[in-house]
């Protein structure tokens, strides 16, 4: 399955909580075997909120053991902020290749 930031939102800039719900809920009744990926072709800037709610949505809607996301096209290279935000949640995150990143992400992660 792949989600496309163009599909929901026409910003360039995924910034707000609430902008995270809409690209959990396309997310969340996806088998968890099933690969998932978000490309974030157009977008310039991913807040660590945003970040961070989306994660949590998804280990939370999901309700499976673990999930593997990538994110693909994203803005700029893995930050020290984004370690932090997928590490709050139990998540793993690494960077995969260029504006490539991996996360392994479990259900029902912290809050």
């Amino acid at each position: 399955m792949v989600v496309s930031a163009r599909e929901i939102t026409q910003s360039r800039a995924l910034v707000t909580r609430a902008r995270a719900i809409d690209f959990a809920e396309r997310v969340r009744d996806e088998p968890s075997c099933e690969p998932v990926t978000l490309d974030l072709s157009g977008v310039e800037a991913l807040a660590p909120s945003f970040f961070d709610e989306l994660l949590g949505l998804i280990s939370e809607l999901s309700g499976h053991p673990v999930r593997t996301i990538t994110i693909k096209n994203a803005p700029r290279p893995l930050a020290d902020k984004d370690r932090r935000v997928a590490s709050g949640r139990g998540a793993q995150i690494r960077e995969t290749g260029d504006s490539e990143w991996e996360i392994r992400l479990p259900a029902s992660a912290p809050a």
